[in-house]
């Protein structure tokens, strides 16, 4: 049986997603000599001007940053920075080193800017917010094992 976790949009047509877990968010945090050097940003757009810490798919893409201006309208931005990582512990590592931006799950983050070592920016700007995703082949019919996980948390038998 073939089983992965994934973010949504990143799932191969020919697998079948299933959404689990609580909504995650994404949100733009640095530490606070980092903003003391460099400023903050006060527009999404505006992060092109700062160092950001890129996150880089296996496929090689970099993500570009999603947010709802409070006029509700969506966009995304290509932020700009010569860090580039893979895991979200190296990407809140480096913000806390002053290495630049970093847009991480704000659940990963909540004791660091509780204890002020980041800082949120942009709190105006809601972020889209979704799902992790099981995926797994398309069949006709699901291996036991998957729909045992798969009801796990949904109180199904």
């Amino acid at each position: 049986m073939t089983l992965a976790f994934v973010i949504p949009g990143m799932c191969p047509n020919d697998m079948i997603a299933i959404p689990f877990g609580e909504k995650l968010s994404l949100i733009p945090v640095a530490s606070p000599d980092y903003l003391r050097q460099a400023g903050a940003p006060d527009t999404p757009q505006s992060l092109i001007n700062f160092r950001c810490i890129n996150r880089c798919f296996p496929s090689g893409e970099k993500y570009r940053w999603e947010f709802i201006s409070p006029d509700g309208e969506p966009g995304e931005v290509a932020v700009k920075g010569d860090l580039v990582v893979d895991s979200d512990t190296a990407m809140i590592q480096a913000a806390e080193s002053g290495l630049g931006i970093a847009f991480v799950y704000q659940s990963l983050v909540s004791a660091q800017l509780n204890a002020g070592s980041l800082i949120r920016l942009l709190p105006s700007y809601r972020y889209p917010a979704d799902h992790f995703c099981v995926y797994y082949p398309s069949r006709k019919h699901i291996p036991a094992p998957l729909r045992a996980f798969y009801h796990l948390g949904d109180g199904a038998e």
